[in-house]
């Protein structure tokens, strides 16, 4: 009875520390008056309830998102992301801080976070956006996970195999996460008995890459039967990202009129159009085609641009120029009014009935929903634990004042953020929100490193050495 009694002594309040957590970050929602949405969200409601893979996003968060509105309400999606980040943070925060007062702290780090970054915008909103960072953060303790118990080490691994098919992103970004993790220890950690990670952990982050692989196929093909990993419009995004290089323009040049007529035509305003988007204009959708029609022509052009030397250097500046402008877009956005006729609306309209007079009614929707401030105090706080941050792992003084493990964290971390702006800039475009779901990252690293006593009273005593 005393072990049982004990048990509930500890686990009662790390309960509701957790819960409170959760309700912090369905603040902008509950402020909002309904979840927020995106354009996407339209989309990811409709191949949910009508049973088909998007051929341009993950149908594994299509899934999530109904199976956790139960069939009734859109709130209990956001609530589950939310608890599902409260709980991730938290496990961060127990592994990561051995700290006696380490729950207020935890709950502490995510009101401020709420209040200056990105994070519950990304909770609220119905995207998948917020398991990108939840993906980077259940590696990084699954990485470092020696000396936690199986159940543990369990728990981190089922919540990898979660997050990552949420989003296609996902799988390129914790692929060179693996790689640099694979690399460090080959050429420097097993060749001596660091406390950081071994290659019994290595391989756990493996297979929970290609268990996540394994799981977006099978749920692909539960949906329409066919195996496929990869987004069927592919060929659309890496045509933009062509065509935003100038690498199309030139090949046009060459080879027009043998090209595709509907390229043809437009070769002098390409480069001004949404290629992707642009149903007016783009010639994705000229004689009523669509993404999927194109297929075969937009291959055949990406093979042969990727033939020629010329074209393959061409692109990788252009992936290397604008993940530098990635780095440094980190505005919260993406909370544009959508009303009536829009493709959220409808698809809530159709599929939640009940709640289509308040989602009508959000501010988001009356353009009432200004988070400009909050927007401005994520530059500051991002900018500022970012530099701090650079400076301790980058400064061998204070470098000496973490542990290996606190040091593996924060260089993950910072390599997560520089991954996430290439993979997103390479396969898709630029957007401030593929940047502002990482930045908070790191002030709540910071935050967990000054509110480790051991690690304080060491940069305290290298001021007071230089004194």
């Amino acid at each position: 009875m005393s072990t049982l009694a004990e048990k509930a002594r500890k686990t009662v309040p790390a309960i509701v520390l957790t819960g409170l957590a959760a309700l912090l970050l369905c603040t902008w929602a509950i402020v909002n008056g309904y979840p927020l949405v995106y354009p996407d969200t339209g989309t990811y409601i409709s191949s949910a309830f009508r049973h088909y893979v998007p051929i341009d996003r993950s149908v594994v968060y299509s899934m999530f998102l109904r199976r956790m509105s139960f069939d009734s309400s859109l709130w209990l999606t956001v609530f589950a992301q939310s608890l599902l980040a409260a709980i991730t943070i938290r496990c961060f925060f127990q592994q990561f801080l051995p700290a006696a007062r380490q729950g207020i702290i935890y709950l502490a780090t995510i009101a401020v976070l709420v209040f200056t970054t990105a994070i519950a915008v990304n909770t609220g909103q119905l995207i998948a956006d917020i398991f990108t960072p939840l993906a980077v953060l259940s590696f990084i303790m699954l990485l470092f996970s020696r000396g936690l118990t199986r159940s543990r080490r369990v728990f981190r691994f089922v919540l990898l195999v979660i997050f990552l098919p949420m989003h296609f992103s996902n799988f390129p970004l914790l692929g060179m996460l693996f790689f640099v993790a694979f690399v460090y220890w080959f050429f420097r950690l097993r060749k001596k008995n660091d406390p950081a990670f071994g290659l019994k952990e290595i391989g756990l982050g493996f297979t929970a890459i290609c268990g996540s692989a394994v799981f977006l196929v099978g749920v692909n093909f539960s949906v329409d039967e066919n195996f496929s990993f990869r987004p069927q419009g592919s060929h659309v995004f890496t045509m933009q990202r062509l065509i935003h290089c100038g690498i199309i323009s030139d090949y046009l040049e060459k080879k027009c009129p043998d090209a595709p007529p509907a390229l043809c035509e437009s070769r002098s305003y390409i480069q001004a159009i949404d290629f992707l988007w642009d149903s007016k204009n783009s010639p994705v959708y000229k004689n009523g085609k669509n993404w999927m029609d194109h297929k075969e022509e937009y291959d055949r052009i990406i093979s042969e641009v990727f033939r020629e030397p010329q074209y393959i250097k061409r692109f990788a500046y252009c992936s290397m120029r604008d993940t530098w402008k990635q780095l440094f877009h980190f505005n919260i956005s993406g909370l544009d009014a959508m009303g009536e006729g829009s493709a959220p609306h409808g698809e809530i309209k159709w599929h939640y009935k009940k709640e289509e007079a308040a989602y009508l009614d959000a501010r988001q929707q009356k353009g009432r929903l200004d988070l400009s401030i909050v927007s401005g105090m994520q530059i500051f706080v991002f900018a500022g634990s970012a530099l701090i941050i650079l400076l301790i792992l980058l400064v061998p003084v204070f470098r000496q004042c973490l542990s290996a493990v606190q040091l593996g964290a924060g260089w993950l971390i910072l390599a997560a953020y520089l991954f996430n702006a290439f993979t997103c800039v390479t396969f898709a475009v630029t957007d401030d929100r593929f940047s502002a779901r990482l930045a908070w990252l790191f002030p709540m690293l910071l935050a967990v490193w000054m509110s480790d006593r051991n690690v304080r009273e060491k940069i305290t005593g290298v001021f007071r050495m230089k004194k």
